[in-house]
């Protein structure tokens, strides 16, 4: 095998870096998250002429270099429990909340058919306590059959013994979303005219 003998008597040269892999230590320590181009900009900064790749070099044999960022990978929302499979299989149910013409604070409570979309009912009030949700939903059941399930997120009026207990009795089932999942509830909320219609009719009473 035929071998240069310049390159069988070759000697590595020793560099001279070991100054500079401390002061690259100490850019380092000082900038927590800089990497070796930070460093470069210090060392320049200091008078010292350098070609950047021979810091790059130190700086990965010092072993300073950071562990590449991992991207957060974004949560598009997972799957929905017990999704609308036919009309009045799952009604969702949600409060908006807006103010009169006069500055006062007023809870709509709208109910939707979450397979058709149809707004069911726009319940406007100051206060909307359980039996309250309690009635409205009393008076659809009446007039169209109660659903299979009732769909809501946590909030107290949904989850009062006397609301689930008595949709139990109707036969109804409920699933209350998991906390941080608004996509589990998989509907748009009353529009938006049918919302300032009712607001504009509670303000006139209540001017």
């Amino acid at each position: 095998m035929g071998i240069c003998r310049s390159s069988y008597h070759y000697q590595p040269v020793d560099r001279g870096d070991a100054d500079l892999i401390a002061r690259l230590r100490e850019i380092a320590e000082d900038n927590a998250t800089g990497g070796y181009r930070t460093a470069w900009a210090f060392l320049r900064r200091d008078g010292l002429v350098i070609n950047h790749k021979r810091v790059q070099r130190v700086w990965k044999e010092a072993g300073l270099t950071q562990p590449a960022k991992r991207k957060r990978k974004r949560y598009s929302g997972g799957s929905v429990p017990v999704a609308a499979a036919r009309e009045r299989h799952v009604w969702t149910y949600d409060f908006v909340h807006d103010r009169t013409e006069n500055g006062q604070a007023v809870r709509i409570l709208t109910v939707e058919d979450e397979y058709t979309r149809e707004g069911l009912a726009v319940e406007v009030g100051r206060n909307m306590p359980a039996k309250r949700v309690k009635e409205v939903l009393g008076r659809l059941f009446a007039e169209r059959g109660a659903p299979e399930y009732m769909r809501s997120d946590n909030g107290p009026e949904f989850i009062a013994e006397e609301l689930t207990e008595w949709l139990m009795e109707e036969g109804v089932k409920t699933h209350h979303i998991d906390p941080g999942s608004p996509w589990q509830m998989c509907t748009e909320r009353a529009s938006t005219r049918s919302c300032d219609e009712s607001v504009s009719t509670v303000s006139c009473f209540t001017a």
